[in-house]
């Protein structure tokens, strides 16, 4: 079993990213604050069981929205993590 994909949207410094991952060996390599911390963050929130229902606070956000977005409707941040099951 692997984690084949994650899909971050709204979370820190994500606006709307999918990543691919290949069984085996996975590396986050990138420039600082490019994510490879949050990234892993947002992983920790749908893994592990006490970190799943925490409230996010005003810096789990994503920074990007505007003022007119934020009058209109709430941030929103959804995480989903495809797993793939080897035979």
């Amino acid at each position: 079993m692997y984690i084949s994909h994650i899909k971050v949207k709204g979370f820190r410094n994500f606006k709307d990213t999918d990543i691919e991952f290949n069984d085996g060996l996975n590396v986050l390599i990138g420039h600082n604050n490019a994510g490879k911390t949050n990234l892993l963050k947002a992983l920790q929130l749908v893994i592990e069981p006490h970190y799943r229902y925490r409230r996010l606070n005003v810096n789990d956000f994503n920074r990007d929205i505007s003022l007119e977005n934020l009058k209109s409707k709430p941030p929103s941040v959804t995480i989903s993590v495809g797993i793939y099951i080897l035979n």
